[in-house]
């Protein structure tokens, strides 16, 4: 959803920064339980592995997709219990902003 009416987007100055979310989505969820129901019967706790990521795309025409993805593994020694990943995104429409503060930004 637009955060401003197009009109609105279009009468700001040439110069002003502009920073607006124009979609934020659930671009991709996934979860694998390789040991299936054999990860219930293990007593003890698994170890815990997170992993965290951002990928940032230029679209054209300020426009910006930004991926959040986050990636958790559970394990039982050797063996993965279950994995999930999450990839967050958002569309962002930036204008105005130096390209030396762009990765501030977008980060």
């Amino acid at each position: 959803m637009d955060s401003k009416p197009a009109d609105t987007q279009e009468k700001t100055a040439e110069g002003e920064q502009q920073f607006f979310i124009q979609r934020v989505y659930l671009k991709d969820l996934s979860f694998e339980a390789p040991m299936g129901a054999k990860a219930f019967t293990v007593q003890n706790q698994p170890k815990i592995n997170q992993d965290l990521a951002i990928n940032i795309q230029e679209l054209g025409d300020n426009l910006y997709e930004v991926v959040l993805r986050l990636t958790l593994t559970a394990k039982h020694e050797d063996e993965t219990a279950f994995l999930v990943e999450v990839q967050q995104a958002g569309l962002f429409l930036i204008k105005g902003i130096a390209r030396e503060n762009m990765p501030k930004v977008l980060n």
